[in-house]
């Protein structure tokens, strides 16, 4: 079979080859054998082959935080899964064609549904499905801001809001993005533009684009002029952390998930002391930890239902074999990329 290994950190175009290996051993007891049909190339998948991301596995390794595939073959002891279901993996390493996991950690998913957006569904889906249930008192008619508001994850926050009746504000770095971040769901995208102008600037755009919506939709001014933006999504660190911060309502809080800026966050003690806006890191695994097999599987099942039926999905910019791997690893690299790359698989 085909497989990529790292061998050193560094830079993923040099360092991600595409091997051939033997085929794994036959499931043993409580497992099941997976052929991986598509793996998503994912930011946290760059960041470990650089070196970079909160978990460094031993060298040499197979990338891969995500994927989907079908059942192969089923060991002694499994219950619920048989040869050809459609199939989230669970586990890491996903970057090749066949995978022996523990049943225990599969996810079924219903037979129609893509395998190609069902290999993006346990990271991104899941990352915004938990953060969105990570806000304290949320409810209909309240306000999400997220940076990085024409990501992925941005995407999916959007649609599953927006079944809340939870309102959404993409923030995006160029004008050019806001008609992406409004396709994507938003109720409102607004740009950045923080190189330009005061770190206020933001939370100026934002309570003029809400104030103005509001207003079109015959409600009432919000009281004391504070839009009911109850949560912040951070992508990105730094200064953007603190941007945020000063467009939340008193009590809010910003969710940091990611470091694209590669610093610190940011944020004012002004917003921590007097107006009782937390700060909090998110990261699933950390999640899935705490959640339990039941809420995990809830989540899951709520998210596969809804891919099905094609109430969310992701933008695909390209698809490629496993030996492709340098040309896929470059085009994921490229600026205003829309969609993601994927590596694919026989089905």
């Amino acid at each position: 079979m085909k497989k990529i290994v790292i061998e050193a950190l560094g830079s993923p175009e040099k360092q991600a080859r595409c091997v051939d290996a033997a085929d794994p051993a036959a499931p043993g007891a409580g497992e099941v054998s997976v052929r991986i049909l598509a793996a998503p190339i994912n930011p946290a998948d760059l960041l470990q082959i650089e070196g970079r991301y909160g978990v460094r596995p031993p060298l040499p390794y197979t990338p891969g935080h995500e994927g989907a595939g079908r059942i192969e073959a089923v060991g002694p002891d499994v219950q619920g899964l048989a040869v050809g279901d459609l199939v989230l993996p669970g586990v890491f390493g996903t970057w090749c064609e066949r995978i022996v996991c523990k049943a225990a950690g599969v996810t079924r998913l219903p037979p129609d549904t893509d395998p190609l957006q069902a290999a993006m569904l346990r990271a991104n889906p899941g990352s915004a499905w938990a953060m969105l249930d990570a806000i304290p008192a949320l409810a209909a008619g309240d306000w999400v801001i997220q940076n990085a508001g024409n990501s992925a994850v941005a995407g999916f926050v959007h649609r599953l809001a927006a079944r809340r009746g939870v309102r959404t504000i993409a923030v995006v770095r160029r004008a050019e993005a806001l008609a992406a971040a409004k396709a994507s769901g938003a109720t409102l995208a607004v740009v950045d533009d923080h190189e330009r102008g005061r770190d206020d600037a933001l939370q100026a755009a934002v309570a003029e684009a809400v104030g103005a919506f509001e207003t079109a939709a015959g409600e009432p001014p919000a009281p004391g002029g504070q839009p009911r933006i109850r949560g912040a999504l951070d992508a990105i660190g730094g200064r953007a952390t603190a941007r945020l911060a000063r467009c939340l309502h008193d009590g809010g809080v910003v969710i940091n998930y990611g470091l694209l800026s590669g610093e610190d966050c940011s944020i004012r003690p002004h917003e921590l002391v007097f107006r009782g806006v937390r700060l909090e890191g998110f990261w699933l695994s950390s999640w899935f930890r705490g959640a339990g097999a039941q809420r995990i599987r809830t989540m899951y099942d709520e998210l596969a239902e809804l891919m099905r039926s094609g109430t969310i999905s992701a933008p695909i910019a390209a698809t490629y074999r496993f030996e492709r791997i340098a040309e896929a690893l470059a085009h994921s690299a490229q600026g205003g990329r829309d969609g993601k790359i994927l590596l694919v698989g026989e089905d």
